[in-house]
């Protein structure tokens, strides 16, 4: 049996999240001010959006200000892709130097009947060795996180309206090196 013990109302502004390289669905999330004043413990929450169980999601208290974000599901209205475009990626030796070059093109598309908020994310490659360059050579006006090598670009679409953007970096290594990069989801950013 389930017992309802509280039941209380809170402001939220809602937005979505993409990040195409991890999971090319968007996710609508709600940042909800006001929570403070629950005594919310950590723990799991079943979620609940316009009168539809949306799945089972967990709140964690720990290291939150004053906004809890939580993920109000996919939405599967809004189309992101992301892909490589193979004319301009490379991959050549200069002398004793290897040079990577990848450029990808991403694409989110509202099929929604209103206008939404997004931000993209995405990321480029993050050196922890001096003899390892990464420089980045575009990004369509996205901001660029330097110690995390996030890039993010608030997107606000009208309904049928679709937005492209381009992120390219390129890596510069000794040529004996065999440098690879993977992609990892680390505490919900993604990072190299």
């Amino acid at each position: 049996y389930m017992v309802e013990v509280a039941e209380h109302t809170l402001p939220a502004a809602y937005s979505y999240v993409a990040i195409p390289k991890v999971d090319r669905d968007a996710f609508l999330m709600a940042r909800v001010t006001g929570w403070e004043e629950l005594d919310l413990v950590d723990g799991p929450a079943n979620v609940y959006y316009e009168d539809s169980y949306v799945g089972e999601s967990r709140i964690s208290t720990a290291g939150i200000n004053d906004t809890l974000d939580l993920s109000l599901g996919r939405d599967n209205d809004i189309r992101v892709e992301r892909k490589e475009l193979e004319d301009r990626t490379s991959r050549k030796v200069i002398g004793s130097e290897r040079k990577q070059t990848m450029t990808y093109e991403i694409t989110v598309k509202n099929t929604t009947a209103a206008p939404i908020h997004l931000v993209l994310r995405d990321q480029v490659p993050v050196s922890m060795d001096d003899q390892i360059k990464v420089e980045v050579l575009e990004r369509s006006n996205g901001d660029l996180d330097g110690p995390e090598g996030i890039v993010e670009w608030p997107l606000d679409l009208q309904p049928g309206a679709s937005s492209t953007v381009k992120l390219s970096f390129e890596i510069r290594h000794p040529k004996g090196w065999n440098v690879s990069y993977r992609t990892r989801l680390r505490k919900q950013k993604v990072v190299f």
